[in-house]
């Protein structure tokens, strides 16, 4: 019965603060929340949900802490208490409340609370985002096996076509045996059009200074054939990621 004494304390100090003493009201809540505490680590259900609320909201003398009110929440929704079964669900639905985006969580405290159709919703998200990131593995797989395959060809069938992007005169500054490109994404993956790109070549120019460029290069991995290139001044170490 010690919880409920403190709640008249706090009914004192939140609702009918000008019947309370001024000089005593900080003294009056600090007394309250550490006798929530005290009750709260002795497993009391209400105490918990209490300090769960006080943390999460923040009130005069009680700093804010997302951190603090997520454990007192958890330690009355592991006892069953469903309010707190269902702040936990929807703070790991959403990845609020201090808490990350957990579905596999979520569902596991909708069931709990006995919102079994809000479980099942977030199963669904859960199997839908399994699918997309099995599609997305399946498509990134699929572009290091074409750009791979024909990084070789584009550096021999975009050569001279980057050479011509020259105003003045040009020269390459790797060797025979080093590739021209060195990374690669999808320009058109239904048409399985790769761009490739590389930084080993350099203008000349109008002052006959030589400047370093990144040159690309949209090949046709289907008919073997440079669709269109491109080149400016810089390096790939120097192009946002």
């Amino acid at each position: 019965m010690q919880h409920i004494a403190i709640a008249l304390l706090l009914v004192c100090f939140v609702a009918f603060g000008l019947a309370c003493s001024r000089e005593n009201k900080e003294a009056r809540l600090i007394e309250a929340v550490n006798g929530y505490r005290i009750a709260a680590e002795r497993g009391d259900i209400e105490a918990q949900y209490t300090l769960g609320d006080l943390y999460y909201f923040g009130h005069e003398g009680v700093p804010q802490d997302i951190a603090e009110a997520a454990r007192w929440y958890r330690s009355a929704a592991e006892q069953g208490e469903p309010t707190s079964q269902m702040w936990l669900a929807i703070a790991y639905h959403h990845g609020e409340r201090g808490l990350p985006q957990d579905y596999s969580k979520a569902a596991r405290w909708y069931r709990l609370a006995g919102a079994e159709e809000l479980a099942k919703n977030v199963d669904a998200l859960a199997e839908g985002r399994r699918e997309v990131s099995k599609t997305e593995a399946t498509a990134r797989a699929r572009l290091q096996t074409v750009g791979a395959d024909h990084i070789t060809s584009a550096g021999l069938y975009c050569k001279t076509h980057i050479e011509n992007l020259a105003k003045y005169t040009h020269k390459w500054t790797d060797g025979w045996l080093v590739l021209k490109f060195s990374q690669f994404e999808w320009k058109d993956k239904a048409k399985s059009i790769v761009r490739y790109y590389g930084d080993k070549i350099l203008f000349q120019n109008g002052f006959g200074a030589w400047v370093n460029h990144v040159y690309w290069c949209d090949y046709d991995t289907v008919n073997g054939e440079p669709v269109r290139v491109g080149a400016e001044p810089g390096r790939l170490s120097d192009l946002p990621p």
